[in-house]
């Protein structure tokens, strides 16, 4: 996450939001998928886990930013200061 925290405010700004939040959780669930089907099978190997790990945290990496940037377009200007706060509640619980 912190190698790409350049590159995800760039590649936020200058592509839409939305699909880069769809990307990203589709690539969590698939990570998620590929994982369950590696214990479901005994292919766990530390190379494996650890590579689900980088590619779940580079997918986080760029879809948080993404989604505060995303949420004032989403939220009237009277509910944005709740939905800032609950937003932000719900990624540190994350």
């Amino acid at each position: 996450m912190m190698l790409l925290t350049f590159v995800v405010g760039h590649v936020a700004d200058r592509f839409d939001r939305r699909r880069i939040g769809l990307v990203c959780q589709m690539i969590e669930a698939l990570t998620s998928v590929a994982l369950a089907i590696a214990v479901w099978q005994y292919w766990v190997t530390p190379v494996v886990i650890l590579s689900a790990v980088a590619i779940l945290g580079a997918a986080t990496a760029f879809e948080r930013p993404t989604m505060a940037a995303l949420l004032p377009n989403v939220v009237g200007p009277a509910l944005l200061q709740k939905a800032v706060a609950t937003s932000t509640s719900m990624m540190q619980t994350r």
